[in-house]
């Protein structure tokens, strides 16, 4: 292989001349192979620890009571969140669920945060690490809450990363 050899794609052809996918395809001699091989292979893969079909879960429901901003008067948003963890009882996956009729901007965001923590989850992000990035962050509805544990938060993720950290997460963290 000379260093001006370039890769050349070639379309590979079913039996009823359907396009299958291009691939690149490299001439390569033995010495070019040996020096590939010696290359980092870069990070590793991820992979995807996916939960039992049957699985133990917990749903606990919470509510976080924050002035209206239209009228002033106090409201109470519950919401269920529910864990649905692996045999050996850790957390692999969450569902936010609104008790009342919320707008649709409010459960689509608590639905795709939902997605993204149980994503990590499975990929094997650390419970601390997802948390962390959660823990504070502020937007309305905040205020107290039912929970002696966590008294008031000033978020819904707020309270779900520290009542996630209170109940999953490891003693010395």
């Amino acid at each position: 292989m000379q260093a001006h050899d370039v890769l050349v794609r070639r379309p590979c052809l079913r039996s009823d001349s359907e396009l299958r996918p291009l691939r690149w395809v490299l001439p390569m001699s033995a010495e070019a192979m040996n020096h590939v091989a010696d290359l980092d292979p870069g990070p590793p893969r991820a992979y995807r620890r996916k939960l039992p079909a049957e699985r133990d879960s917990i749903t606990h429901k919470f509510v976080i009571s924050a002035c209206d901003p239209d009228g002033g008067e106090l409201v109470d948003h519950e919401v269920y969140l529910t864990v649905g963890m692996y045999d050996d009882g850790t957390p692999g996956e969450i569902f936010l669920r609104p008790a009342r009729v919320a707008t649709e901007l409010w459960r689509g965001l608590l639905d795709d945060f939902a997605v993204a923590v149980s994503m990590a989850l499975q990929y094997g992000v650390p419970l601390l690490a997802i948390c962390s990035k959660f823990v504070g962050s502020r937007y309305e509805p905040s205020g107290h809450t039912n929970n002696r544990a966590i008294p008031r938060c000033t978020s819904p993720t707020d309270y779900v990363a520290r009542w996630l950290l209170a109940h999953f997460a490891p003693p010395e963290e």
